[in-house]
């Protein structure tokens, strides 16, 4: 194997192991990004990475046949590759600025269309319900249609309701438009978006997913994506959540992520209906940014501002907000504890490290 081969082996060896899971992945690639870093190291070093993954990883990571273990992870790579799939390891150059710099990167991506729209200039995250009102629903599509038209690229989850109308608006105004799985991209969730799946590979865009063909998920997979979402975008834009709905981990990883939060002002006539819970909580605590049908070029301003300044590497400071923390705690993903809310570790945890017949142990 080529020097490149051997770290995407490696790479997406840590990513899939079993026994370890993501945050103890991200940690043994921070220490040794590359195998030759893992091969070399000294006993001091590895003593240290132990230390560092705790009591709980497994050891004999330490102790395995590695050759064995970039061979299966090589053929996992092909298998994916012969399904039509990209796969970007964190240190490609094609992996997306943005998704790179967030707490908890995914190690690998796997992804099936454009890759290089998962690094567009103007990246915006139009999100909300599955259970949308009609109204809702045309706002939704009226707001991806009128930034897809300026350039803008709509990421969404692909779910019904209010992804659905982001993703067909995003098409309409012919623009580019990012699904981002909470499965593998060989199981297209749901069954009855598949054609829509297709329209958005057609259209120049793409599907992305940490999960590889084969891989098995969980409750908290979509709620992983959530943070995927967030991180691929500059502008978040949830049109219609209740207080407590799955859009509130967007909000949730937003914040935590520097990105910029803008809702559209509810609809006259509908605003006590409880798809606007959410966005009310959002607007009045001023997580969020209120606007109407003449804030796109605001929107697109911002958007590219944000995202250039995130790849500098500049840092911003996010007020403490009791409302956006209830709101996370409300919606399970977060718990309180004496210095304000923290990641639950059932949310933290992804997709089965044993998955087709890949294990590495």
């Amino acid at each position: 194997m080529s020097i490149p081969d051997i770290n995407s082996a490696y790479t997406f060896a840590l990513a899939f192991a079993v026994g370890l899971g993501d945050r103890s992945a991200l940690k043994f690639y921070r220490c040794f990004p590359r195998y030759e870093d893992w091969r070399s190291s000294s006993d001091e070093q590895r003593v240290k990475l132990r230390q560092e993954l705790g009591p709980r990883a497994r050891l004999d990571v330490f102790s395995m046949n590695w050759e064995r273990v970039l061979a299966d992870a090589c053929s996992q790579i092909d298998l994916n590759t012969r399904q039509g799939s990209s796969v970007l390891t964190i240190a490609d150059d094609a992996y997306p600025g943005l998704l790179r710099f967030i707490p908890d990167p995914p190690l690998v991506l796997f992804v099936k269309g454009n890759s290089a729209s998962l690094s567009a200039a103007l990246p915006v995250a139009v999100v909300g319900t599955r259970n949308p009102t009609e109204r809702g629903q045309q706002v939704a599509s009226r707001i991806s249609r009128s930034l897809a038209s300026r350039g803008c690229c709509i990421l969404s989850g692909l779910a019904v309701g209010i992804d659905t109308a982001a993703h067909n608006g995003a098409l309409e105004g012919s623009g580019q438009t990012v699904a981002v799985f909470g499965t593998p991209l060989d199981k297209i969730y749901p069954a009855e978006n598949k054609a829509l799946a297709s329209k958005i590979l057609d259209s120049g865009g793409a599907w992305v997913s940490e999960t590889p063909a084969g891989g098995s998920t969980h409750r908290n997979s979509f709620v992983l994506r959530d943070r995927i979402q967030s991180g691929l975008s500059a502008v978040v834009i949830p049109v219609q959540t209740d207080v407590v709905g799955g859009t509130m981990h967007t909000v949730k990883f937003a914040r935590q992520h520097s990105r910029l939060l803008f809702c559209p002002r509810p609809i006259a006539g509908e605003e006590d209906k409880p798809q606007y819970g959410g966005i009310h909580e959002l607007l009045k605590s001023g997580v969020a940014k209120p606007f109407n049908g003449d804030g796109y070029e605001e929107i697109v301003r911002a958007a590219g501002e944000r995202r250039r300044a995130l790849l500098r590497g500049d840092r911003f400071e996010t007020k403490p907000d009791k409302v956006s923390d209830d709101l996370a705690i409300g919606a399970g993903l977060a718990k309180p504890d004496g210095n304000g809310p923290q990641l639950n570790e059932g949310v933290r945890k992804t997709h089965s490290k044993s998955f087709g017949q890949f294990s590495l142990f």
